[in-house]
């Protein structure tokens, strides 16, 4: 295999350890470096209790694009296909190396924090999940409270966010808060969003909302926590 068709396929497969967590399946199928066409096979998570909460085929093909570019390639032409034979997808034995590589050509550190809040403008980047708004312009008023001259800019956006939304608060804000990351898919967006913000020099933070859940089984938000820390590490950043 020459080393496009290699780097592609290690894209799609870190993308399908992300689709699997989620409960869903994505195979790489084929990639012509000529042409630049890639095929994959993706089938869609079942969740009945929240449908915003799977990755979805946009989502995937969001995902595929970006981790393909972060290996220097562009891709011509992305076709998704449905699985033929579900049963056979399901009977499949994944073989996975624990050894951690480097994701993309470069590895991209943690914004210049600033030396202090006061005077800053923070901005608040909503993506529409329930009461995530009211979390953050909570966090906002006690914010401007707390710190003299600070102010905040509220912005409502998506799962996950425009490109074009995420360029105009990295130009108007000192720094972020994401909100909000309670599931598989909009944490992973949400981490994905708030990455671009420190890719652009902008210190950002995610506001996590976490409902009370069984003391004997581990919270979705949990789960999601610890998807969302591999994933900041994947990009050479550090949780805190």
């Amino acid at each position: 295999m020459n080393q496009p068709s290699a780097d592609v396929r290690r894209a799609v497969d870190d993308i399908g350890q992300i689709v699997r967590r989620d409960g869903g399946v994505l195979d790489f199928r084929t990639f012509d470096p000529e042409t630049g066409e890639l095929v994959v096979a993706f089938g869609q998570a079942a969740n009945d209790e929240c449908v915003t909460c799977t990755i979805d085929e946009p989502m995937v093909r969001a995902f595929l694009e970006d981790a393909v570019r972060a290996q220097g390639i562009e891709l011509a032409a992305l076709h998704i296909r449905t699985p033929s034979d579900a049963g056979a997808a399901s009977r499949r034995l994944d073989v996975l190396n624990p050894t951690a590589d480097e994701y993309g050509t470069d590895v991209a550190g943690l914004a210049l924090r600033p030396p202090g809040l006061a005077g800053q403008t923070i901005g608040l980047l909503w993506n529409g999940k329930p009461n995530g708004d009211v979390a953050l312009r909570a966090l906002g008023a006690a914010l401007e409270s707390q710190f003299e001259g600070l102010r905040t800019r509220f912005y409502s956006g998506s799962i996950p966010c425009d490109r074009s939304l995420l360029e105009r608060v990295a130009r108007e804000c000192s720094a972020v808060v994401g909100c909000t990351a309670d599931c598989g898919s909009c944490s992973s967006w949400m981490t994905h969003d708030i990455i671009a913000m420190e890719r652009a020099g902008v210190p950002a933070v995610i506001q996590e909302l976490q409902e009370p859940q069984s003391a004997v089984q581990p919270t979705t938000a949990e789960h999601s926590r610890a998807t969302c820390s591999r994933r900041l590490r994947s990009q050479g950043i550090d949780p805190l």
